[in-house]
């Protein structure tokens, strides 16, 4: 049985560090990472709960978030995919693939590494398509290959863990206890721990290149740590406006006995009880603003080391279209299209696999898919489209019939719908031009 070197990444009663970091971090895109900002305060102020920070605990500024999901952008223009069997293309329908892999390219820019699993339903009698994450994921990687892979399935009782296994030849389930032991057991319906497919039924995706090791731990760690620094500046903030918005009274003096006079009442007059008393104000204030600037510099300095324009983050009463939006999103975009390209080759090794798994069960499947990626493209106004056509027109870059093309008809259709609106334009204009003219509500017909 293949098992994985964990040596690598470390390991802490049988769970890997990498297992445990991802775990923050898919809870945290999950927005659920209010206890690692409080680990982060407990290291900060060693008095974090008598000083009331975790009532005051700020955790909405989800920047890692709002990044990952910013660069994710592979489906969001359009895609198309034309099949040679028509069966497979309402497959792809049933199956949702579309938001499938959609969802596959945000957890990738989030976690660096996921398995897209094929897999067969049968009680839908189809294929299904699942997305396995690193938290829950080991794979057994040598030489640029993936020799087997194990991923968690449920807890049984007494915590044990079940997660199953695969290679290229077996398939079963590994109980997994809490002292480290594990049992191999066989799946119902496969006494003889068969791998079905005779290949691994997953296809491997990575947000970057890798030499040696499968899983890439580190990158987006500035993502990570730049939202927690921020939850706690801004949770600081918080305490600071708080219990810095208002002065403070201090007294002093011999044998003091006691402070007469209402507190909360500006026209009441306050007297000290005691000898050689004396009444003053602590005024504690801090630089609000400073503070709100090194937030602010934190966030737009993460956002710019990934390409997105720091305006993404802002709502103004003019948001940016066309060529200005564009120029703001160059860098994304170029990452984008380079994902694009990845993803190409994903879908083809996906389609491959679909085949292979649903020929197991409903026989030999045959035929080829082809798909294309439209490139980003960003909404502009009417009228400035317009000037566009009109100026591509008068240039020869474009026809009419190019235009209305675009806008998702047939050639014939186009043809005939320029010629139908040149046709009325010119009726239109001879009903209110020349001598003589009726009234223009007339002349329209209206």
């Amino acid at each position: 049985m293949h098992t994985v070197d964990l040596t690598r990444t470390g390991s802490y009663n049988g769970v890997t560090t990498r297992e445990k970091k991802f775990k923050r971090r898919y809870d945290m895109f999950n927005d659920n990472y209010r206890d690692q900002i409080e680990l982060r305060l407990g290291q900060v102020y060693t008095a974090f709960r008598e000083l009331k920070l975790d009532v005051q605990l700020h955790h909405q500024t989800n920047l890692y978030k709002q990044i990952v999901n910013k660069i994710s952008q592979v489906y969001s223009f359009g895609v198309e995919r034309e099949f040679d069997n028509e069966a497979h293309s309402e497959l792809y329908e049933a199956l949702r693939v579309d938001k499938v892999m959609a969802q596959a390219n945000t957890y990738l820019n989030a976690f660096n590494d996921i398995l897209v699993q094929v897999s067969y339903d049968d009680e839908k009698q189809q294929p299904k398509l699942m997305l396995r994450l690193p938290h829950r994921t080991e794979v057994d990687y040598k030489n640029g290959e993936m020799h087997s892979v194990s991923y968690f399935v449920d807890y049984l009782d007494d915590n044990i863990e079940r997660w199953a296994y695969w290679s290229a030849d077996e398939h079963y389930y590994i109980m997994k206890g809490k002292g480290g032991e594990q049992t191999v057991v066989a799946i119902n319906g496969n006494e003889e721990k068969v791998n079905p497919f005779g290949r691994l039924p997953f296809v491997a995706m990575h947000n970057g290149w890798r030499d040696e090791s499968f899983f890439d731990a580190y990158t987006g760690d500035d993502m990570v740590n730049s939202t927690i620094e921020i939850c706690v500046h801004l949770t600081f903030l918080n305490h600071i406006i708080k219990t810095q918005s208002f002065k403070q009274l201090v007294g002093s003096g011999d044998n003091i006995t006691g402070l007469t006079g209402q507190l909360s009442d500006p026209l009441s007059v306050l007297t000290l009880s005691g000898q050689n008393t004396e009444l003053s104000v602590l005024d504690m204030q801090s630089n609000y603003e400073q503070l709100h600037k090194v937030i602010q510099e934190l966030g737009n300095n993460l956002a710019v080391s990934y390409g997105v324009s720091p305006n993404q983050f802002r709502m103004t009463s003019a948001p940016s279209s066309g060529f200005a939006l564009q120029m703001e999103n160059l860098q994304v975009d170029k990452f984008v299209q380079s994902q694009q390209a990845d993803f190409k080759h994903y879908e083809q090794e996906i389609y491959d696999l679909i085949k292979l798994v649903v020929g197991a069960y409903e026989g030999e499947q045959s035929g080829d898919m082809r798909i294309s990626f439209a490139k980003p493209s960003y909404p502009e106004s009417r009228d400035t489209k317009l000037n566009n056509d009109a100026k591509a027109i008068d240039m020869a870059i474009l026809s009419p019939q190019d235009i209305v093309e675009h806008m998702g008809v047939s050639e014939d259709e186009a043809a005939q719908i320029v010629a139908d609106n040149i046709k009325a334009r010119n009726e239109l204009y001879n009903k209110v031009s020349g001598s003589n003219l009726p009234p223009t509500a007339s002349a329209l017909g209206v």
